[in-house]
């Protein structure tokens, strides 16, 4: 009885809570638009709503904290073949590193092919692409065996083809979350992801007059959830 008014109690919360601060449109003009999708069928099913959770491979990308509670090591692959030429992949492991931490790895790319090149005449010159790509390493620490503070370190890429060049953007960023289980049926997560994020574009081998240095702000992405 006490577990489902425990139930009962977080699903108003989480309804009142999302439908009071959830704007998610807001984010599609800033970069890492890919991160956002969802990575796996399970994921795109789920909404990506999996901060609470802590049972796949790519546990440490929606909350690192999730890593230190796992028994065993999880590996997760997903490829989606997506409308107008483009692709999502994803590659993850997480593991158990005892006696109470948790570490995982992954991989996501996004990619989009066969965009036609043509010159200043609308000729026809050639094919381009683009991609972007996120390296993620999580580490989490599990206290007292309910609850557990979570760290991601991630890099990103970008690449944009220009001219006969290809000019790279590059971002370090930060995600830090918790997870706690309540008992076994119920869990809380939270998580703040893209701390510092920032692409670094240097124009200045391709434009060699008017180039430069331009930083593009990745989005403060704060997100709570419970299961």
């Amino acid at each position: 009885m006490k577990n489902k008014i425990y139930t009962c109690l977080f699903f108003l919360i989480g309804i009142f809570s999302i439908s009071s601060t959830l704007n998610g449109q807001d984010f599609a003009r800033f970069p890492g638009s890919f991160l956002r999708m969802g990575t796996t069928a399970r994921a795109v099913g789920l909404g990506s709503a999996l901060t609470a959770d802590s049972h796949h491979g790519l546990t440490g990308v929606y909350n690192p904290a999730g890593t230190a509670f796992l028994e065993k090591g999880h590996a997760t692959t997903g490829h989606q073949i997506l409308s107008l030429d483009r692709q999502l992949s994803c590659v993850g492991i997480t593991m158990k590193l005892p006696p109470t931490a948790g570490i995982g790895i992954a991989w996501i790319h996004a990619g989009l092919n066969h965009i036609e090149e043509r010159n200043d005449k609308g000729e026809y010159s050639g094919r381009l692409s683009t991609g972007e790509n996120a390296f993620v390493l999580s580490f989490a620490q599990n206290f007292s065996g309910r609850f557990a503070l979570g760290l991601n370190a991630k890099m990103m890429t970008h690449t944009l083809p220009i001219y006969v060049e290809k000019l790279m953007g590059t971002a370090v960023g930060v995600d830090l979350g918790f997870l706690y289980k309540v008992n076994d049926f119920v869990h809380l997560g939270g998580v703040v992801q893209n701390l510092n994020a920032k692409y670094q574009w240097k124009t200045n081998a391709i434009f060699e007059e008017t180039g430069t240095i331009y930083y593009e702000d990745f989005p403060v992405i704060y997100k709570a959830g419970f299961k």
